[in-house]
């Protein structure tokens, strides 16, 4: 056996409200999963990129449980197996005083920011329905660092693959008043280097997962430059982040000018009502690295609404499925090819306008747009 394989899911904002839709959406995806196993597929963990919660409240994480739950005892894997980073919906928002907001001049302004434990905790009072829901119920997405850090491990993959896991925290400068999310958020590198310092005490990796909600290019311009520095220089062959927020499945590979290699791939929101506007149909997506061929698939699935049934999303790849050759394999002279990651959502139509206004208050819905 020489496969790795992770259900890889985002954006399933979990509210109060909406407890019967969700069940028209998420029922039949248990059937979707189910189903695929009895096909051959075989995830060993999940991956939750960000988004539980719809407004960081504490009873929406108690109704994000029973859905985990569920999953897990589908796919018969132990708690230990999902792995989970917050978003900007964990963070409740009706902690902080009206219009508050975070802005550094540089890195060091920000590090000394998050160096700082008592000044972090006071940042970070917003996020703490989140941490209680992590610490209460996955004791295994634990680092030295506390909140700042999601998790670091080490998974022992049943191909014999040494897997490094990091999850980093993106969401924890998200504010409602924040008028342009966008490159005015950032993981900082005091975050970054910790993590990737705990990450290498691991020895020798063959590969390594890095888990965020929002993609690169949404972060402060001088953040993501810094991340990309830590993350091409990691110990291992391979290196594959993830990511959400945007609702739609997208990324690909990346080569940037100092010669560091990646993929990033981005899951579609795993829950965006039973009835979508326009492309917005509620996505996951499979990723399966074999290292006997040398690639990365993944496998797309879509949610039906008109049906109320998951299908093999044929609108991502060809049957749904698109095929990389891995890092390692280019580096032995393999022919990749370079997929720049893409620009957000272009076009967002004013139906979907309304939804997001209403359940994503603190989204920049102009920004997404691609408006000044």
């Amino acid at each position: 056996m020489s496969t790795f394989q992770i259900l890889h899911i985002s954006d399933l904002h979990v509210n109060s409200k909406e407890d019967f839709d969700r069940s028209v959406v998420l029922d039949p995806l248990i059937t979707r999963v189910e189903e695929d196993l009895k096909n051959g597929l075989q995830p060993e963990i999940i991956i939750m990129s960000g988004d539980v919660a719809y407004s960081g409240k504490e009873e929406e994480y108690v109704r994000a449980k029973r859905f985990f739950d569920k999953l897990l005892s589908t796919l018969k894997l132990p708690a230990e197996r999902l792995f989970i980073v917050p978003g900007n919906h964990d963070v409740d928002c009706d902690e902080y005083a009206q219009g508050e907001s975070l802005n550094f001049q540089g890195m060091k302004e920000l590090n000394d920011l998050l160096g700082n434990k008592k000044h972090r905790d006071r940042c970070f009072v917003g996020m703490e329905n989140y941490f209680n829901f992590i610490e209460t119920n996955y004791q295994h997405l634990k680092s030295r660092h506390g909140g700042l850090v999601p998790f670091v491990t080490l998974y022992n993959a049943r191909c014999k693959k040494r897997i490094g896991l990091m999850g980093l925290n993106s969401a924890w400068m998200c504010r409602k008043s924040s008028e342009n999310e966008r490159e005015n958020i950032a993981i900082g590198e005091y975050q970054i280097k910790n993590a990737k310092e705990e990450l290498l005490e691991n020895g020798e990796l063959d590969l390594v997962i890095s888990v965020f909600h929002h993609p690169l290019n949404w972060l402060w311009k001088i953040d993501e430059s810094m991340c990309r520095t830590y993350l091409t220089n990691l110990n291992a062959p391979d290196l594959v982040l993830l990511s959400g927020h945007l609702h739609e499945p997208n990324g690909g590979y990346y080569r940037d000018i100092q010669g560091g290699k990646f993929y990033q791939f981005q899951a579609g929101g795993i829950y965006t009502g039973s009835e979508p506007i326009e492309s917005y149909h509620s996505r996951f997506q499979y990723i399966t690295l074999d290292w006997n061929k040398e690639t990365i698939t993944l496998g797309f699935r879509r949610f039906v609404g008109s049906k109320r049934i998951w299908c093999i999303d044929a609108e991502n790849g060809k049957d749904g499925r698109v095929v990389f050759d891995m890092v390692s394999a280019d580096k032995k002279g393999a022919k990749t090819e370079t997929v720049e990651i893409s620009e957000p959502i272009p076009v967002i139509p004013e139906t979907y306008r309304t939804w997001l206004s209403g359940n994503c208050a603190y989204m920049d819905i102009d920004k997404l747009r691609g408006k000044s």
